[in-house]
């Protein structure tokens, strides 16, 4: 292909030359209302500068055509992606606060159990002791203790996953 195009390209080169130094003929141009007198070499001369022209502007319309589709492919493209980042972000944020939620939870049980801990070794303590009495600061200080030496709040304490103390 490149050889034919640079074969074409020789030929219509000869052709203008032959063209230019062979003819000094007069010509009469009709140019809308108005005659221009010229020979034939201006005629051809005119001709190629015209065709070069329309050939330049063939090549800045493409090429605008062109740039023109890959912007509108960009803009589509980071339309898209700003769609996407926009709903990511929404996503990380609503992850971010399930996540406090979680730990806040994770730290109220971590908690209760400790104080649970804390409640069954000071009932652990009271048994060892013989002590039916609360320590000072006790919420349960005012309730009476029941016949296994527990207080009310200490009965409703227990559930499955504590033992039973006969």
């Amino acid at each position: 292909m490149v050889v034919l195009a640079l074969v074409i390209i020789a030929l219509a080169a000869l052709f203008a030359v032959g063209v230019i130094l062979g003819s000094g003929d007069a010509a009469t141009l009709d140019v809308f209302v108005a005659d221009i007198e010229t020979t034939v070499t201006g005629v051809f001369l005119a001709g190629l500068v015209t065709g070069l022209i329309l050939l330049i502007a063939t090549v800045l319309l493409l090429t605008a055509t062109r740039r023109a589709r890959e912007r509108r492919r960009e803009a589509k493209a980071l339309r898209e992606r700003a769609a996407t980042s926009s709903v990511v972000s929404e996503e990380r944020d609503q992850l971010a606060a399930e996540k406090e939620h979680l730990e806040r939870e994770l730290r109220d049980r971590q908690q209760l159990e400790t104080d649970r801990a804390e409640l069954r070794r000071e009932l652990d303590e009271r048994e060892a002791t013989g002590s039916t009495r609360p320590a000072s600061g006790d919420v349960a200080a005012d309730r009476p203790a029941d016949a296994g030496g527990r207080t009310d709040g200490d009965s409703a304490a227990s559930g499955p996953d504590q033992p039973t103390r006969a």
